[in-house]
């Protein structure tokens, strides 16, 4: 069966679903998919073409798409389904890199959008790279621009977001209130830094009477910097000056390591990441694996990394894993390749469920070498395979549960059109 089959034909007499459903962001097709969680069907799909058909033009029989989604998080207001999404285009103008924007709009066919944040205003940071908003002869410019941005988190007191603003190798702190003002920033000139680069994920959460903040950084210093990433943790009580806690793991790195997060499952705390590389053969290879770590203010306790019962080839490039709901299992999903321009990678992406595993401490540090000589490869237990066998390049999932859904996602959603 191919998914998505169901959206191939739109009958008189549409079906009606009930139930949670799986919230997809599928960069190659530069668009939002709804699965259901419990049947091998696809409930609709949401195109940015259809919130922004100038800039996001459809590309026939390509996999470049113009537009990236990358973080989508759903929320219900007023019994009406909002959608917030960070997402990034190509722009052949713009040299150095994604102009990237922050959308919340109300899905459906067509979508209302609602407001765009795509500029910064550094009012009340007037030293923050002075002169970095100039003018610009491509109206772009880095420094007051987002750039590839992936997530934004609202802060636990929701006064702020906190944006992971990938290629400029930053986090933003962001006032809701008002468009774009900026109210702090993490990156290369806080004392703490240590060569990050590429944040992809952030968290920022609270405990035992302290403010923190988790981020996923890709990338980093050493021979394969493109790769060596870490997961770190910041305290960050004043935004404006954040101390790094800890670095994890303490010695060495992970392989393009993506959306660390601390999760909860039966009273403990864990550290749950998408090691994306972690069971190749060097930083520059194919294969990923689930990375789990108990967690702790003083720092992350390796426990292992899962892989598929065919072995270490089994997953290609993990991109997020996404705790269920009741904390027994997880959504790896899995890009399959990391992007379309690796003309060797013949992968293709997909969403494995697989339980939510129960592994011991065997006193190894979790850093990634050739030989894995500080990873513990454990197989992971399959429960469902059969959602992404047609997914490209899927970047995470969420799952909306069916008391959640509002009016739009709650019915057929139906599939994007073709002509608008």
């Amino acid at each position: 069966m191919i998914l998505l089959m169901a959206l191939a034909c739109r009958p008189d007499d549409e079906p009606t679903y009930e139930g949670d459903v799986l919230l997809v962001v599928e960069t190659g097709r530069s668009q939002i998919t709804l699965l259901d969680r419990d049947e091998f069907v696809a409930r609709g799909t949401q195109c940015l073409y259809e919130l922004f058909p100038e800039d996001c033009r459809p590309v026939p029989k390509s996999s470049v798409a113009e537009c990236l989604p990358f973080g989508v998080d759903h929320e219900l207001i007023d019994g009406q389904d909002r959608l917030r999404m960070t997402w990034s285009r190509r722009d052949e103008d713009v040299d150095a890199g994604l102009p990237g924007r922050l959308t919340q709009f109300t899905p459906g066919h067509l979508p209302e959008h609602l407001w765009s944040l795509e500029q910064l205003d550094y009012g009340e940071l007037p030293a923050y790279r002075e002169g970095a908003c100039g003018e610009a002869s491509d109206g772009w410019v880095q420094g007051c621009g987002l750039n590839m941005t992936h997530v934004t988190e609202p802060t636990p007191d929701g006064s702020a977001w906190v944006m992971a603003d990938t290629l400029n190798s930053r986090v933003v702190w962001l006032d809701q209130e008002q468009d774009g003002r900026v109210l702090a920033v993490l990156d290369e000139s806080n004392p703490d830094w240590d060569g990050f680069l590429y944040a992809n994920n952030v968290q920022p959460f609270e405990q035992d009477g302290g403010s923190w903040l988790l981020v996923t950084f890709k990338s980093g210093s050493g021979t394969a910097a493109r790769n060596t990433g870490r997961v770190t943790l910041w305290e960050v009580s004043d935004p404006s000056a954040p101390v790094l806690q800890w670095a994890y793991p303490a010695e060495g790195h992970v392989a393009a390591v993506h959306h660390a997060r601390r999760v909860e499952v039966a009273g403990d705390s864990y550290l749950l990441y998408a090691h994306s590389l972690g069971a190749s053969e060097s930083f520059e290879g194919f294969h990923g694996a689930v990375g789990l770590a108990r967690f702790d203010l003083d720092g992350p306790t390796y426990l292992g990394d899962g892989i598929l019962p065919e072995g270490p080839e089994g997953f290609g490039f993990v991109r997020e894993v996404e705790l269920s709901p009741e904390g027994d299992s997880l959504y790896v999903v899995d890009s399959g390749c990391e992007n379309p321009d690796i003309e060797d990678c013949t992968l293709t992406g997909r969403i494995v469920e697989v339980e939510f595993p129960d592994w011991q401490d065997e006193g190894l540090s979790g850093a990634f070498s050739v030989d894995h000589s500080q990873q513990r490869l454990r197989t992971l237990s399959v429960l469902e395979d059969g959602w992404g066998q047609d997914l490209s390049f899927p970047f995470e999932v969420d799952v909306i549960l069916e008391e959640d859904q509002g009016e739009a996602f709650s019915s057929t959603f139906g599939a994007c059109p073709k002509d608008l």
